[in-house]
């Protein structure tokens, strides 16, 4: 049974993290980028949504949300982004680093870490998570791993 709405108020867009998910009774949390409670799930309302298999727990998900009795309820999923845990050793992040350059005619560029430190970034991570073009200063959350002459990063998402 669907909580009710503690007023009418406009629905928020949130984005989140999959904490978890109880198949058994249907239902799940999101904790929010900005920390704020825990947000419900329901399993009809991901189905509702076009989500057919149920997310993994560190799933990104946004949602839209509103305000119940019993506390934030999604109500509607927009997107998720499943879990992709790195099997390189090492493996650092994620971190917000900045496009120093990128020339997908060469197949790589550099990324700059807060520090000022450079990481190497390979044409094929960026082909991996579908992001056809990079301009200088954009920001990427980036997963890094030492490489042979330094830091390359093994994963990349749009910030």
């Amino acid at each position: 049974m669907r909580p009710r709405p503690v007023q009418a108020t406009q629905p928020d867009t949130v984005t989140g993290t999959l904490v978890a998910f109880y198949a058994d009774k249907g239902y799940g949390f999101i904790t929010p980028d900005d920390r704020s409670k825990d947000i419900m799930v329901r399993r009809d309302v991901l189905l509702a949504s076009g989500v057919l298999d149920i997310p993994k727990a560190e799933s990104r998900i946004q949602c839209v949300v509103e305000q119940t009795e019993r506390g934030p309820y999604a109500t509607r999923v927009l997107f998720v982004t499943a879990h992709m845990p790195s099997t390189t050793p090492g493996v650092r992040g994620p971190e917000v680093m900045t496009v120093k350059f990128f020339d997908p005619l060469k197949g790589f560029g550099f990324l700059r870490r807060e520090d000022g430190v450079n990481v190497y970034l390979h044409a094929s991570v960026v082909k991996k998570a579908s992001i056809d073009a990079l301009r200088p200063e954009e920001q990427l959350k980036v997963w890094y791993a030492p490489g042979k002459s330094g830091f390359q990063a093994t994963q990349v998402r749009m910030k």
